[in-house]
């Protein structure tokens, strides 16, 4: 394989759906747990995506 094929992966992804409907993206970049949702007020030169951490599930359901 040549050098400038070989790619390191700094993550992994899942596309999900919401109870209402709506893809967003669940998984982990560089050992963080991350959420990513499409950016519903973008404007002209603002990102397509944003993302957040991803709380543990036993913490969000505390809250």
């Amino acid at each position: 394989m040549q050098e400038e094929n070989k790619r390191t992966s700094i993550g992994a992804l899942w596309k999900k759906t919401s109870q209402k409907g709506e893809e967003y993206l669940v998984g982990e970049i560089n050992g963080q747990n991350v959420v990513i949702f499409t950016n519903k007020d973008k404007k002209e030169k603002q990102p397509d995506y944003r993302v957040y951490p991803r709380k543990p599930k036993e913490e969000t359901q505390n809250n």
